[in-house]
């Protein structure tokens, strides 16, 4: 049968340790079946069931053909890895673990999931799949996890998901299929994940969402879209995700926001699109974002932005912070930050701005906070900064210029301002 390790470990789940079991098993490749459990006797014979009857009868420490039925029937929590293929999970391999509450099943080369296999964990919330081959899920490879609150699936090859899969779950709050290949999203692909909360998309190769493809998740509150080939976002795509208030979609190829993408989105308190290849914000690309928000953070980091239009951020008015640095900005027109009337905190720093004059920054009335660091200042227009009346930091580090007049920029002396002197 090959070496088998057992040993029993503490649960930890919501900061608590209770029992659990951690198998590391070594072993040449399974051929898996499973057969009903004798569920009429104090003890039963579940050898017929190959590796999964073994593993279950270590772990519980017995013989399998004596596995006591209540020693099973009670177990909570189940954690396989092994080093060697398992290939499949036959269907109702862990029948009669009724109270299993999580179960997982880590880097095992397993390439199916039969339908059914999972039948009989009625008490399961979580379930754990993942670094292993698998390329898609047949419908009913969920059947029986009603109760399920936690699926991750990540680093196996998944490449597209059937939204019949997920009929079985409607119970699912997280959801990670981080790290495989799904390369499109299909409309209303996840449909019956009403109360997903968390969906997790990151370093797969998506390079297109089809309208509506996430129609249903009502409840989504944060979409992870991070690592993948998508080179714009327009509208449409993100229908459906009115509840969102997390959209991180750094690292990929975007060169084109159309405005319009973000209309229904009113909950938004965090959108990071860093690490893309915008080169224009054009105005109105952000419109609808937060008419009913509290939005705290807007990242276009290590973009190639050149341009920024006048309007670009009309309607924020509830951002508190703007991130623009690591850009190829040469010159801010008047306007460009129209309408974010609660901006606490501008980073614009490495760009390439020559020079700073009063009407790049109309309408920073709250402004707290200015970074203009590494860029190519060597002038500062008259009261450049006049209209910057709650400035309490400005940070002049790595530019031409090395000194500057208070009065003469229009701030006030109790304006901390880094990297260059300051003159009486």
């Amino acid at each position: 049968m090959g070496d088998l390790c057992v040993r029993l470990r503490g649960k930890k789940w919501g900061g608590l340790f209770s029992r659990a079991l951690l198998l590391f098993i070594t072993s040449p490749f399974w051929t898996l079946t499973a057969k009903p459990l004798w569920a009429d006797s104090s003890h039963i014979n579940i050898c017929d069931r190959g590796v999964f009857g073994q593993i279950i009868a270590d772990a519980l420490r017995q013989p399998c053909h004596q596995v006591s039925l209540q020693s099973m029937q009670s177990q909570k929590i189940l954690a396989i890895t092994a080093r060697y293929r398992l290939e499949e999970i036959p269907e109702g391999a862990f029948s009669g673990l009724i109270q299993l509450t999580e179960l997982s099943i880590y880097d095992n080369g397993i390439r199916r999931i039969a339908p059914g296999a999972f039948q009989g964990l009625q008490s399961l919330r979580s379930l754990e799949v993942s670094y292993n081959q698998l390329e898609n899920l047949e419908p009913g490879t969920l059947r029986g996890l009603h109760q399920l609150r936690r699926l991750s699936l990540t680093g196996n090859r998944i490449h597209s998901l059937d939204p019949q899969v997920f009929r079985d779950t409607p119970q699912l709050t997280g959801l990670d299929l981080s790290h495989n290949k799904l390369f499109h999203l299909k409309i209303r692909g996840f449909e019956p994940l009403g109360q997903l909360r968390s969906l997790d998309l990151q370093n797969n190769v998506l390079e297109d969402i089809a309208p509506g493809a996430f129609l249903g998740l009502d409840s989504l509150l944060s979409l992870n879209l991070s690592h993948n080939s998508l080179t714009y976002l327009c509208p449409r795509r993100l229908d459906g995700l009115n509840s969102m208030v997390s959209l991180s979609a750094t690292h990929n190829l975007i060169e084109n926001i159309f405005p319009g993408t973000f209309v229904g989105l009113e909950l938004l308190t965090v959108v990071n699109l860093s690490y893309n290849f915008l080169q224009r914000i054009r105005a109105g690309t952000f419109k609808g974002l937060n008419s009913r928000s509290h939005f705290i953070s807007l990242w276009l980091s290590h973009n190639f932005i050149v341009t920024i239009e006048p309007g670009a951020f009309e309607g924020l008015y509830a951002l508190k912070n703007l991130h623009l640095d690591h850009n190829a900005i040469e010159s801010l027109e008047t306007n460009a930050f129209l309408g974010l009337d609660s901006l606490h905190k501008v980073n614009l720093s490495f760009n390439e701005l020559p020079l700073v004059r009063a009407e790049m920054l109309q309408g920073l009335f709250s402004l707290r906070e200015l970074n203009l660091e590494g860029n190519r200042i060597q002038e500062l227009g008259d009261r450049a900064f006049a209209e910057l009346f709650r400035i309490e930091r400005l940070s002049l580090h790595n530019n031409p210029i090395n000194r500057l007049s208070l009065e003469m920029v229009g701030l006030p002396r109790r304006v901390e301002v880094l990297g260059l002197e300051v003159l009486p």
